[in-house]
């Protein structure tokens, strides 16, 4: 398996604003000028600031997206572990 550690440039329309916050990537308003700076912005960037960044993009995608990241979430919840309702899950009320 090929892993690759790179920053991100994603747009708003994506659900990923913590890319900024966590140091992993930029996230930006789907505007070309906006897209045409971030691009600029991480080109700006040293090789060694570019890796330290996918590095820690990898460190977010494997402790919260993953499969398994998942299911802990949903498991913990389900079980009254403590942990509040992942976003994700949507509550639609009966079950008939």
């Amino acid at each position: 398996m090929i892993t690759l550690e790179v920053p991100v440039l994603t747009t708003t329309g994506t659900p990923w604003q913590e890319l900024e916050a966590r140091e992993c990537g930029w996230w930006m308003a789907p505007e070309p000028e906006a897209i045409r700076g971030a691009l600029a912005m991480a080109l700006r960037q040293s090789d060694a600031t570019r890796t330290a960044m996918g590095r820690r993009g990898r460190d977010l995608v494997t402790s919260t997206y993953t499969w398994r990241a998942v299911g802990r979430r949903v498991y913990e919840w389900l079980l009254g572990a403590g942990a509040s309702r992942p976003s994700f899950i949507r509550e639609s009320g009966s079950l008939h």
